[in-house]
Parts: C-alpha cells; structure tokens; sequence
C-alpha cells in the first residue's frame, strides 16, 4: 500500500492511495478460507466445501470487503500517518479498479487549522472587544463632562460679617 500528498491547499487535503492487486488477492484469499470453514451448503458437511465453489458462491462479496477495508487502512494510515486533526469526514474516491490490477484511490479531508492559528484568532477577538470597551467608556465620560459642565451653578450666598 502506498498512501502520497498530491494537494495541500490552506486547510484541504489530498492523498492518493495505491493499493497493490497482490494485496487484494492475499486479503481475499484469506478471507475466503475462513468462509469455508463455517459455510454450511447442500450437499457438503459443514466445514467442508471445497474452495472452488466459496469462490464462485462468494467471492464478489468478499473482494468488495476486502477493497473497503484496505481503502480504511489506507485512510487511516494517511491520517495518522501525516498527524492530521480532521475538521470533517473524509471523502474516499475510488479512481480506476480492475481484478488484477491495482486499486488506485483518493482521499479528500479539511483539517482543523493549528493551533497558533487559533490563539492568533483569539487574540484579534480580545483586542476587538478591548477597543469596543474603550469606545464605550469614552462616550460616558464625554457624557459625565457635559453633565457637570451643563448644570447651573447656584448663586453663592454672602453672609453678613
């Protein structure tokens, strides 16, 4: 299996995912003898269906699980691999498939901006909630001069000596 960047754009992401058809095969094949020794059809005992006929019975199914769970490994290795923290689920997209030849794929995800971004953004909020403040404690102390400013002054009385 190989998992390669092919894109990486602000916060997308792209992997191409190769997947060899001997690894494919190997997978199936395993798969498919574990089949046998628990299927049960007329005609044979249990456990005891030769490997010609889970083959022909089953063999689509089991190579359709085999491709999704190397395509998991392959995600979860680019994933991991590469220390991503997803900001959503990623998209897996089969590219060309044949039997006999190899799986290729791609897998597209965002991830969450690091972490000196975030304090950075944070920090721009508090300034602007700052200066917001400032602003607001401006205009009352505006406001407080005009008060006092505005109000009449009381004629002073003189008392007699």
């Amino acid at each position: 299996m190989n998992v390669s960047e092919t894109k990486s754009e602000g916060l997308l992401r792209e992997y191409q995912i190769v997947i060899t058809a001997a690894e494919i095969d190997a997978e199936v094949f395993k798969k498919l003898e574990e089949i046998a020794t628990t299927v049960k059809m007329p005609g044979f005992r249990p456990g005891k269906v030769p490997m010609s006929v889970v083959k022909s019975r089953f063999s689509d199914q089991v190579r359709g699980d085999a491709i999704k769970a190397a395509l998991d490994e392959g995600a979860r290795q680019a994933i991991e691999g590469n220390d991503l923290r997803l900001a959503s689920q990623p998209q897996v997209d089969i590219k060309s498939y044949e039997d006999g030849k190899d799986l290729e794929a791609s897998l597209a995800c965002e991830v969450m901006p690091a972490a000196r971004f975030l304090i950075l953004v944070k920090l721009v909020l508090i300034v602007q909630k700052l200066i917001a403040i400032q602003k607001k404690l401006k205009k009352l102390w505006r406001a407080l001069q005009m008060k006092t400013v505005q109000q009449p002054q009381l004629p002073r009385r003189v008392l007699p000596n």
